[in-house]
């Protein structure tokens, strides 16, 4: 299993359009055979900020997702839309369990 961990801060007037590009690539990755999960997270205490979470059966997966067209195309976009890169972290499982595993 591989887990990609994204944070992203949008810059003031292009909020809802992060927003919207994040959902495209949840719609692409969850398309995709090798994600297990994609989830979006926006910050209580910054509505600017947003963490993107991740799963992919794996580092295989994961890759073929972040050089698809459409994640791509959206990874352009944000050069424009937010205030720094996203922070990517990638990282195997060592241990644990998920219940959706079950």
């Amino acid at each position: 299993m591989y887990l990609l961990h994204a944070e992203l801060k949008a810059r003031p007037h292009a909020i809802a359009e992060v927003r919207s590009l994040l959902d495209t690539c949840r719609q692409a990755a969850r398309a995709e055979p090798g994600n297990l999960d994609f989830a979006i997270f926006c910050r209580e205490d910054s509505p600017d900020e947003f963490v993107v979470y991740e799963r992919y059966r794996s580092k295989a997966d994961c890759e073929l997702h972040l050089h698809s067209a459409p994640i791509q195309a959206v990874l352009q976009k944000f050069e424009l839309l937010l205030q720094h890169p996203p922070r990517i972290v990638q990282a195997g499982l060592l241990a644990g369990h998920f219940c959706a595993d079950d």
